[in-house]
């Protein structure tokens, strides 16, 4: 056996266990959206059997559907690589979001990806303008679910001055008025990556500021403030997340 001929079969094992891992690593990767594509099937009239079908597994594995269903458990890419093929296109428009800022008179924008888990609109209380009772939204909080991270997006009502407290005979009409509802809103803090745990720290901290009037539209928003508290809990008990300040009756049985 020449040395040449050596060299290319250890070259050619090489490549063999190369595709080889390459194989195996994609036959064990996990796809992060299949809620949401499994949701995007049925909508497009697949039914569950069918969907199972297509993923390799007995029509009559109705449980493991159902985990995929409600969020429990992440199929393998290669199980859903047929939906995958056909509707991540769909699936992008649900989870991707833009959103902007502004800064100096000047627009930027980010881009960030998963799932609206809450998206909340703090309003001014309703005031008499003209004739008019109108109940403005100066402030929106946007929790996003990505694998199992959360991203927190804190917006203000674009246009809104900070010369003072926010009067709506005053200042409503230099708000923006857009037909595009997400366009009404400039983002002033982005946290991302964020546990469970951090992202209600932080939604706490707004609450605190709605509570006490030190926020970015310098109005004191007690009521706001209570109901987000409660909103935001129950946004992540669905999660599936326990949050503190809960006390669960049942451990109080005696």
């Amino acid at each position: 056996m020449t040395k040449q001929y050596q060299t290319l079969v250890a070259s050619s094992h090489q490549r063999s266990f190369y595709v080889s891992v390459m194989e195996d690593k994609q036959n064990k990767q996990t796809y992060r959206y299949t809620k949401q594509l499994v949701r995007i099937a049925l909508d497009q009239g697949y039914t569950p059997a069918e969907i199972l079908v297509k993923a390799g597994l007995s029509e009559n594995s109705t449980a493991q559907f159902s985990r995929w269903r409600n969020g429990k458990a992440l199929a393998k890419v290669r199980q859903l690589q047929y939906f995958i093929n056909q509707y991540e296109h769909l699936l992008k428009r649900k989870i991707e979001h833009l959103f902007y800022s502004i800064s100096d008179n000047a627009l930027s924008f980010r881009k960030l990806h998963g799932e609206v888990v809450l998206k909340h609109v703090v309003r001014h209380q309703p005031a008499q303008v003209g004739k008019r009772v109108v109940p403005v939204a100066l402030l929106r909080m946007i929790l996003l679910k990505e694998g199992n991270k959360y991203h927190l997006v804190h917006q203000v009502r674009a246009g809104l001055t900070e010369d003072g407290n926010f009067n709506p005979a005053r200042n409503l009409n230099e708000l923006i008025h857009s037909s595009n509802e997400d366009a009404n809103w400039s983002s002033y803090k982005y946290q991302t990556e964020l546990s469970a745990e951090e992202a209600l720290e932080s939604a706490d901290d707004f609450i605190h500021q709605l509570i006490s009037g030190e926020n970015v539209a310098k109005t004191t928003l007690k009521n706001e403030g209570i109901a987000l508290s409660f909103i935001i809990r129950q946004a992540l008990l669905k999660q599936g997340h326990q949050c503190k300040y809960i006390v669960d009756l049942a451990d109080c049985r005696t």
